[in-house]
């Protein structure tokens, strides 16, 4: 899949949206940056075997129902690492 980095039980993904809709079906979902000081970006690392993450990402896709409230706080909270980090970063 397009954004999707996979070692061991970890899967890295770029993408805010799906690591929020993986943080509401409960996966953990770290966010770290790489890349250089001028040029950081921030992805996030999700916890689980690749072929549950999968089944997950591909719900996203078709457009799993999902509780409005649980994924815009879970996008709130992605958003808020992802600025966080990127000061942090920046600095």
């Amino acid at each position: 899949m397009a954004g999707e980095e996979s070692t061991g039980k970890l899967l890295t993904i770029n993408d805010a949206n799906i690591a929020a809709f993986l943080r509401t079906k409960g996966f953990k979902v770290d966010a770290f940056t790489k890349g250089s000081k001028s040029s950081t970006v921030v992805a996030w690392s999700v916890h689980g075997s690749k072929s549950d993450i999968s089944a997950a990402v591909k719900l996203f896709y078709s457009n799993e129902l999902v509780g409005i409230v649980d994924f815009v706080e879970s996008l709130k909270g992605i958003r808020w690492e992802m600025y966080t980090l990127k000061s942090i970063s920046s600095q």
